[in-house]
């Protein structure tokens, strides 16, 4: 499978990752039948500084598999690159390791751990639970809310998002806050 999506603001987990600024995005998936996948993404990001990195490509392998017909479970690992810095910005490259569960299609609980979050020596927990809900006429509404932890004296931080999205032809229109 593959995606393309050119948005207003990147926004990953309640932070912009564009500076409020539109981002391309694009991204690649190859699922074989066991459940395992492999995959890509990519944007464009700008962090508000100038030594900052211009592009961040993430790689991921996982395994979702069907508990039954109400149950789905999805487990990954995932890691995000960064590229374009200046000399002197430094890696912030990481991985996280990523459980979902997912209820009948619309509800799903995620937990999220991050042992080196941007190489910056503290680790990180990220809960979640966010779902998406038919309206009718091809409107679906999504929403979700969050909470990010950290190992160190960085206080966490809750995320949140309600959104509306309909199908165009193949294209797929969201508006997200």
């Amino acid at each position: 499978t593959w995606n393309l999506s050119l948005t207003s603001d990147y926004v990953f987990r309640g932070i912009t990752q564009t500076d409020y600024d539109p981002a391309l995005q694009a991204g690649l998936t190859y699922s074989w039948d066991s459940g395992v996948y492999v995959g890509a993404w990519t944007s464009n990001v700008d962090f508000g500084d100038s030594l900052g990195p211009d592009i961040e490509f993430d790689t991921y392998v996982g395994w979702s598999h069907d508990i039954d017909d109400k149950w789905n479970v999805d487990l990954s690992a995932v890691y995000y690159s960064y590229f374009g810095d200046k000399e002197g910005y430094g890696n912030i490259d990481y991985i996280e390791l990523i459980g979902k569960a997912t209820w009948n299609d619309m509800l799903t609980f995620q937990l999220a751990y991050a042992p080196d979050y941007s190489n910056a020596d503290v680790s990180t927990i990220y809960a979640n639970i966010g779902g998406s809900w038919e309206l009718g006429n091809e409107f679906s509404l999504n929403a979700g809310i969050g909470h990010t932890n950290f190992s160190d004296d960085i206080d966490g931080y809750t995320d949140w998002n309600v959104g509306i999205s309909r199908p165009v032809g193949p294209v797929t229109l969201a508006l997200n806050y």
